[in-house]
């Protein structure tokens, strides 16, 4: 996640759907956030869960992943309030696909090995539907499944919602190419028995979202 209290804005990252490009177009209009030590993590950990946590700024703390919920709680509400708050997504089966491919290209990432072993991208499906993660709606709603952000982009048609961004935020913050994977089309990854156990775990996400499987 960003946030700038200078341009009021909340960036919320929605893994493999651009969100390392917004973020290194946008570094430069928000505040550093400071680094901590390992030794600080679990003091940090234990004391955002505390009434310190807000007078303390421990926010810059969360996850750079953290759903909208988590930083409404997070955050102050005269920050939260007067914040733009956003985030792109991407159709949940090519989101699939670029993050299979991602960690196979990264041997440096703590999951590679375990994917490589996997040995095929219908494996992967099969893993990642077992692994109960939470979907990009997670990150976009409250527990109550009620929308939290201002403006909801799609990876499909990234130049023209950024677009709306930009001058949203009164900027130019041109988008770098960042964390792209190598890969076919995502449709030439998915056979019958694959696309089948992606829609029933997947499938009202998608619907949800309102992306179709052509």
């Amino acid at each position: 996640m960003l946030l700038s209290r200078r341009h009021d804005f909340l960036f919320v990252h929605v893994p493999k759907a651009a969100g390392t490009s917004m973020e290194r177009a946008l570094a430069k209009a928000c505040e550093p956030t400071p680094n901590r030590g390992p030794l600080q993590r679990p003091i940090v950990r234990a004391l955002r869960r505390t009434p310190l946590a807000r007078p303390l700024g421990l926010w810059r703390d969360l996850p750079g992943h953290s759903r909208a919920s988590e930083l409404r709680r997070a955050l102050p509400p005269e920050i939260w309030d007067a914040s733009f708050k956003f985030a792109f997504v991407r159709h949940p089966l090519d989101r699939l696909v670029s993050q299979y491919w991602f960690l196979l290209q990264s041997p440096d990432h703590r999951r590679h090995g375990r994917v490589a072993a996997l040995g095929s991208f219908s494996a992967f499906v099969r893993y990642e539907a077992g692994r109960g993660r939470f979907t990009q709606l997670d990150h976009l709603e409250s527990e109550d499944g009620a929308p939290l952000l201002d403006f909801v982009g799609r990876f499909e048609r990234l130049e023209q919602d950024w677009s709306a961004v930009e001058r949203r935020l009164g900027l130019e913050a041109p988008l770098p190419r960042a964390n792209a994977s190598r890969h076919a089309p995502w449709r030439e990854h998915y056979d019958d028995a694959t696309l089948a156990l992606a829609l029933d775990v997947w499938g009202a996400e998608i619907e949800r979202l309102e992306y179709t499987v052509d």
